[in-house]
């Protein structure tokens, strides 16, 4: 029996957005840039921001480098037309990432060399990550560890983006693979057989469900 908590519906919006966001980039032959922040439960209170705080990051925030000639580097906020993609918070949360870039607080972000191996363990703990699709659509190999924004729900979903075909897939964790994910202990565990990993090259300037 499915909960009310939307889940479910939310991975698959999260999904589609990282499939639109490659569209775009490919479309219009210039990079687009997703940013997304983890909300671990242990971080949450009422899951709502305080009311007289300013209003909280969006779960993703997408963004496009608008003249890649003139402003190399620079990118300017996307939306994408027919997604909310601001309202995913209302339906999922991040709880862990591995791969992509790790964006530190107040510094530059950290990523792995252009065709190199990421060293998943190490990137788990960071609180904010970002990708780039580059015109021909790739971008580095990432996976996420997908909660429900209401913490009564416990399923887990694993989301896996392929960076270099752009597919995007995901599984329901079983009840006893769930505990050993949110302590980390996918670290060692492989992307899924045909997901290579494609990291995007580091700069200063800067998939069907089952």
């Amino acid at each position: 029996m499915e909960s009310r908590s939307g889940l479910p519906e939310g991975v698959q919006r999260f999904e589609a957005v990282l499939r639109q966001a490659r569209a775009e980039a490919a479309l219009r032959g210039r990079r687009v840039r997703v940013t997304w922040r983890t909300t671990p439960v242990g971080q949450m209170s009422t899951g709502r921001p305080a009311s007289d705080s300013a209003e909280a990051p969006a779960l993703l925030e997408l963004a496009i480098e608008s003249d890649p000639l003139a402003r190399p580097g620079e990118f300017d906020p996307l939306r994408l037309p027919g997604l909310e993609h601001r309202e995913l918070a209302e339906w999922i949360r991040l709880e862990r990432f591995w791969g992509g870039e790790t964006v530190a607080a107040g510094a530059e972000t950290t990523a792995a060399g252009w065709g190199s191996s990421l060293d998943f363990a190490g990137e788990t703990d960071a609180a904010e990550g970002r990708l780039v699709f580059d015109p021909e659509g790739r971008s580095a190999g990432v996976r996420w560890l997908v909660a429900a924004a209401e913490p009564s729900d416990p399923r887990l979903y694993l989301v896996e983006l392929d960076g270099l075909t752009g597919r995007v897939r995901h599984r329901l964790l079983a009840p006893e693979e769930s505990e050993e994910w949110l302590e980390g202990g996918g670290d060692s565990v492989p992307m899924t057989p045909g997901l290579p990993v494609f990291p995007t090259p580091p700069s200063g300037e800067a998939g069907e469900p089952r």
